[in-house]
């Protein structure tokens, strides 16, 4: 770590760049399902870290299946439209837009409060639209029509860091005259 300060007799923060800290973990991947599962939990992301170490959320990798898929919030319950639409091993990167997609934490809250921390959880996909990533992810061939809500297979992008430690990307500083926001900073706040 580049440097380490105490805060008080309890915690340390510690300032690193990402390459510091990450480049020595694994990136894993919850498993994988689709936006319109809702009743059944057995079915939704499910991420898990080992003892003492716990959930820090990256971002989430989302795939579009071609409209002519049929893979809608009104099929994927289905069984078979489940096992086509919902897989990691049905992507085809030929056919499919796969886009990374990162959450705002102000409203995505539930899904921040699940997992952060934790050394296990199982959240339900939430619906991304193509119309977020348009020019990646074409309308008229990652949508169905007539209009139906597309059911977007995903899965979270996550590290397993010490059950001690927390930490964020960006924080605001209060200072008595200044407030700002850092970016490209990782703070740790470990005990």
């Amino acid at each position: 770590m580049n440097s380490s300060f105490a805060l008080n007799k309890n915690l340390r923060l510690l300032r690193a760049s990402f390459s510091d800290y990450f480049s020595t973990l694994e990136l894993r991947e919850s498993s994988e399902s689709c936006f319109g599962m809702e009743n059944d939990h057995t079915k939704w992301m499910r991420s898990t870290c080992s003892a003492g170490t716990s959930i820090q959320m990256v971002n989430f990798t989302v795939i579009f299946h071609p409209a002519s898929m049929n893979c809608t919030n009104n099929t994927v319950n289905d069984q078979l439209f489940s096992l086509n639409c919902c897989r990691k091993n049905t992507i085809d990167l030929d056919r499919d837009c796969r886009v990374e997609h990162t959450f705002n934490p102000q409203y995505s809250v539930s899904i921040y409060q699940t997992c952060n921390g934790k050394s296990s959880c199982d959240v339900m996909v939430p619906q991304v639209t193509t119309r977020t990533y348009h020019d990646q992810c074409p309308y008229n061939v990652y949508e169905p029509t007539p209009w139906d809500i597309v059911s977007n297979l995903m899965y979270m992008n996550y590290y397993c860091i010490d059950s001690k430690c927390l930490y964020a990307t960006h924080f605001l500083i209060r200072h008595p005259i200044y407030s700002f926001k850092c970016k490209n900073v990782i703070m740790f706040y470990c005990k």
